[in-house]
């Protein structure tokens, strides 16, 4: 049996368990302090938020962060250290939200988590200290498009404004219809594209990989879209994506920059704690954070 033909056969749990090790070269968490509070998404179920940099001030900007995990695995340790770091350099308060997980639940759930979530905050905004004015949504991979629904409902309700979304290597495209920057994919020894799309065509539970809630390049309509700073590596598996995207939201005239981290991968950001890792791209995050205040 061909390795490709054996991953088809694994189950969740078999892959969650080979997942164990990852993230053990993440480094250590930023000295900061944090608490956790639950949130309850529409259906009552608690999702838990970890809160950084709780002492700030009542009127604190906010960046609501979600986490790299293929909507499959509970990394939330992993990206805890990840938001702390964010959290001590840009000086703000940062959010991590723990959605829940495929294949027990549709990523469609864990997508509506992430719109409570921000939701919730923003009606509640007193209770969190955090200023609606400086209300910022982002994370990486997964997280990355956790975001960008969140900001495609909130512009469809009107209920809350994200005034800016910071988004690293968000796999926006699960059709694969952007290959301009396939020779830079193929050099990511971290994770492959293939990987990743086998993953979601198995326990993502949804119609098509051109649906704008599993892909966001092709939604429609980017109408009152938040302004926009995306990253990946010069070497991410899924930079395509973010080229693509970039181009997408340009043609819609949203302002959006575009950061690519010389020499970096995809998982780069779990990598701080070997020595040749290279610049910290959670610090990057901070810093086109702190840029938009």
């Amino acid at each position: 049996m061909s390795r490709e033909s054996a991953f088809t056969q694994l189950t969740i749990d078999e892959w969650r368990q080979s997942t164990m090790s990852f993230g053990k070269d993440v480094g250590k968490a930023a000295k900061i302090s944090f608490i956790d509070r639950k949130i309850f998404a529409r259906d009552g179920y608690p999702i838990t938020c970890r809160l950084f940099n709780d002492q700030l001030p009542s009127d604190s900007p906010v960046f609501v962060f979600y986490p790299g995990c293929a909507f499959l695995f509970d990394f939330f340790k992993v990206n805890s250290v990840i938001a702390s770091r964010i959290a001590k350099k840009a000086e703000i308060k940062v959010i991590l939200v723990q959605f829940r997980l495929a294949p027990e639940y549709p990523v469609l759930t864990c997508l509506c988590d992430s719109y409570d979530a921000a939701r919730y905050i923003a009606l509640h905004s007193k209770s969190f200290g955090i200023d609606l004015r400086k209300f910022f949504i982002g994370g990486w991979c997964s997280g990355a498009n956790a975001a960008t629904f969140v900001s495609k409902i909130a512009n469809e309700t009107n209920e809350f404004i994200v005034r800016h979304q910071v988004l690293l290597g968000g796999n926006f495209d699960l059709s694969h219809s952007f290959r301009k920057f396939d020779e830079y994919e193929a050099q990511d020894t971290t994770v492959s594209r293939k990987l990743i799309t086998h993953l979601a065509h198995l326990f993502y539970s949804m119609d098509s990989d051109k649906n704008p809630f599993f892909s966001p390049y092709w939604n429609k309509d980017f109408t009152n879209f938040p302004s926009t700073t995306l990253l990946c590596g010069e070497y991410d598996a899924l930079r395509n994506d973010t080229e693509a995207y970039f181009e997408k939201l340009k043609a819609a005239n949203i302002p959006v920059d575009k950061i690519v981290l010389e020499g970096q991968c995809h998982n780069e950001i779990v990598m701080q704690g070997l020595s040749s890792a290279g610049f910290d791209p959670a610090e990057m995050m901070a810093i086109c954070l702190q840029r938009n205040l």
